[in-house]
Formats: structure tokens, sequence, C-alpha cells
């Protein structure tokens, strides 16, 4: 996994240390596992993956140290159209953000969001005043767009919005890649970056949840 991810790897356990502290259970690490599911190949089963690493490669392969994907779902009971019409004003995002965010829109180049769109954004990140520019880089009416950070704090940000009709309502799908600039120092602050997302759509998601269980 760090070879895939392309983290450094230094801390290593050494064999004998292994089996000082484990015994004979330490085999059960050391010593190779050959193991198949007959059953399953016989009948006809066959893995998409022949090795973990190509398995790791699909899941993370591509991200540098610093970027991270970031997915998250909900559901409303709402038909698509509306859903989507509601997230396709700029305006709305302002409530969608955390108020400690301070996030206010200071232009858009279209009075309606579509392909090409550009938007400027401000906003405050533990204090300290960020401009971001977003350019709409793909819009499929009733079904996705994808905004993606032209200038801002992220050295990349790819947000895909996706919206599905399912029985009873709409599922909205949030699938982002960002990058974290900085060097070592990214690496430091990674995890409270994340977790600042994470708290972003919690809230985002209880929001949601909120303005259409009113409707």
């Amino acid at each position: 996994m760090a070879e895939v991810k392309k983290y450094p790897f230094i801390i290593k356990i050494p064999e004998f240390i292994l089996k000082m502290m484990m015994g004979e259970l330490s085999q059960a690490i050391l010593a190779n596992q050959k193991i198949y599911p007959n059953k399953c190949l016989e009948n006809g089963f066959k893995f998409k993956f022949d090795s973990l690493r190509e398995a790791l490669n699909d899941l993370m392969g591509g991200l540098s140290l610093l970027e991270n994907n970031f997915f998250v779902k909900q559901y409303v009971c709402a038909e698509r159209s509306e859903v989507f019409s509601f997230f396709s004003k700029a305006e709305n995002l302002e409530i969608l953000t955390p108020p400690w965010l301070n996030f206010h829109i200071v232009s858009k180049s279209t009075a309606d969001i579509k392909k090409e769109t550009l938007i400027e954004y401000k906003l405050k990140i533990h204090g300290f005043p960020v401009k971001w520019k977003t350019l709409i880089k793909e819009w499929i009416p009733n079904q996705s767009f994808v905004d993606f950070q032209l200038k801002g704090p992220y050295k990349k940000w790819h947000h895909q919005h996706t919206f599905e009709e399912v029985p009873g309502g709409t599922l909205i799908s949030d699938d982002i890649v960002f990058e974290i600039p900085g060097g070592f120092i990214g690496q430091l602050i990674q995890p409270f970056v994340k977790k600042d997302v994470r708290q972003i759509f919690q809230y985002r998601q209880n929001k949601i949840k909120e303005l259409f269980q009113k409707k």
C-alpha cells in the first residue's frame, strides 16, 4: 500500500522481534499463506485482479502523497429535477456551507450556471481570508456537473456532483479529488484538512436533509 500511494515506508519490524514477541504465532505473519478458493474457481468465478497490488492500484493508484479522494452519497425524498434545480443556483451554495467559513459569492460570469461558468467566492479558513475561483467544467442538466478550482486554497480540487433518480426520490453523490499544497508541511497538516472536509460535508448533508424535509 505504501508503494502504491508513494508513502515513505521507513519503520520496519525485524523478523527476530516478531518471533520474540509472538513465538510460534509469528509464523502466521512471516510464512507464505497460499490459500486458493478452489470451489469458486471450479465453478467459473474469476477475480477482477490477480494480485493485491493490482487491486490497490485500482483503488488508490494515480493519487500523489498529498492527493485525496472523498466520496459521499445522500438520499433525498424529492424529484431529481427539483434537487438539481436547487444545486444549479450558485447562491444556494452559501446556504449549504457552514457559517464558520464565512462563505460568500463575489461574482459569476453567467446569470445561470452552465458549462464554462466562472464563479468567484471569498471565505475564511480558520480565520484566514481566502479567495476561490471555480470553473464549471462539465454540465449535464438533471444529471451531473463538475466544478474545478482555478484558484484557491488547494493545489487541486475536482468535485463531481451526480444526481441519480431512484425509487421515491434522488440519490446525490459527491466525488471529490483534492490535493493539499505545501510539500512536507502539507503532509503534516493533511489529517486536519481531511477532517475539515468531512465536517463541511457533514454540515452540508444535514442542511440538505433539513431543507428537503420541509418541502
